[in-house]
């Protein structure tokens, strides 16, 4: 029985998924450095409102990514997902503060 043929098509498609994935996520990166962006620069709370909205969107999509399929995220979409799991007025408050005051990214 030789199975290379199959094995090695699957392999192919599989290297090729692997690489548009990576880039998906990529995007997902820098939609959520703009919108980090979006909220330091905004003037109020209130005003930041639309783009926590928009960033606890994608944690969720990512934590799917990372839970339901499975997939490998790097160390920085990690730490994306973990600290921003709580989605709550105080958590929004406490990473607007962080946030005008020069975080870039979600860290301890």
């Amino acid at each position: 029985m030789d199975i290379w043929n199959d094995l090695e098509n699957e392999l192919e498609r599989y290297r090729t998924s692997v690489s548009i994935i990576y880039q998906y996520l990529h995007v997902y990166e820098e939609e959520c450095t703009t919108l980090i962006g979006r909220i330091a620069a905004s003037s109020s709370f209130d005003e930041a409102v639309e783009y926590f909205d928009s960033l606890y969107e994608i944690q969720g999509r990512l934590s799917t990514v990372k839970y339901k399929f499975e997939f490998s995220l790097s160390a920085r979409l990690q730490d994306f997902i973990y600290y921003l799991d709580r989605d709550d007025i105080y958590s929004r408050k406490y990473w607007y503060e962080e946030f005008k005051k020069g975080l870039k990214w979600p860290a301890e």
